[in-house]
């Protein structure tokens, strides 16, 4: 049988920090590698998200205005 007397502060110390250490791949892969954590990084960054939906919104503005005025004929020929 095994000793059942570990240290649960000290083992949930152990499994966070090996959690946190990142190992980077060597070579080619690994800059692919810090090329995407990098860009993970940068997606998940709430200014990305609000700049996305901004960019969006915009969009459907422009296209709208596009429309805007058309007569129906030349709405039904563009589409």
């Amino acid at each position: 049988m095994l000793d059942v007397g570990l240290n649960n502060e000290l083992s949930y110390w152990v499994v966070d920090h090996l959690n946190a250490v990142r190992i980077w791949p060597t070579g080619l892969m690994g800059l692919w590698k810090k090329f995407q954590v990098s860009l993970k990084i940068i997606v998940k960054h709430k200014l990305f998200d609000s700049s996305m939906t901004l960019a969006v919104l915009l969009n459907t503005v422009v296209m709208g205005m596009e429309s805007h005025g058309m007569s129906e004929e030349v709405k039904d020929f563009t589409i």
